[in-house]
C-alpha cells in the first residue's frame, strides 16, 4: 500500500484536490449569491467551478500543454457563456440576471485557474469576485440618481440582478 506522500504525488490525486479547491472557492462566490436570494446560488457556482477545473486538469493530463489543452479552455469559456446566457431575462424595461451570468462565467475562470495549478490567480480571483459582489450597497446608493432620469432614458437602462 502506498504511503500518503506517494499518493499525493499521483497526478490524478493532485488533479482531484485542484477540483475540490476550485469547488470551495466557487462556493464562496455562490454563498454570496445564495444570501442575496438569487436563483443560481451555492450549488450552481460550485458545479461550474468544479466542472471548469475538472475539464482543465483532464485536458492537461490527457493532452499535455499546447494546442489541444487550450482548446479545452476555449470550450469551457464558450459552454459557460451559453449557460450564463440562459439566466439572463428581459422583463419590460429591466434586464435581470446579468450579475448572475457574469458570476457564473467568472467562477469558471476560478475553476480553470485552480485546475491549471495557478493557485494564486484562482484564490485571488475568487476573493476579488466575492468583494465585487458585496458592492451592492454602492449600486443602491447610485441607483436613485439613475431612477430620477427621464422615462425615455430609463428604458435603455440595464440592471444587474
Amino acid at each position: 500500500m502506498p504511503d500518503l506522500s506517494q499518493l499525493l504525488r499521483d497526478p490524478q490525486v493532485e488533479a482531484l484536490l485542484r477540483v475540490l479547491l476550485a469547488g470551495l472557492l466557487a462556493a464562496l462566490i455562490g454563498l454570496e449569491r445564495e444570501m442575496e436570494g438569487k436563483a443560481a446560488g451555492l450549488r450552481t457556482y460550485m458545479l461550474v467551478g468544479m466542472g471548469a477545473a475538472a475539464f482543465t486538469v483532464i485536458g492537461a493530463l490527457l493532452y499535455g500543454a499546447g494546442d489541444p489543452a487550450s482548446r479545452v479552455g476555449q470550450g469551457i469559456v464558450t459552454g459557460v457563456g451559453f449557460l450564463g446566457a440562459g439566466v439572463i431575462l428581459q422583463m419590460k424595461r429591466r434586464v435581470i440576471g446579468l450579475t448572475t451570468a457574469a458570476g457564473i462565467w467568472a467562477s469558471a475562470a476560478v475553476g480553470m485557474s485552480i485546475g491549471g495549478g495557478l493557485y494564486i490567480i484562482g484564490i485571488g480571483t475568487a476573493l476579488a469576485i466575492f468583494v465585487v459582489l458585496q458592492a451592492t450597497g454602492v449600486e443602491r446608493r447610485l441607483r436613485p440618481a439613475a431612477d430620477a432620469r427621464p422615462q425615455e432614458d430609463a428604458s435603455n437602462e440595464e440592471s444587474g440582478d
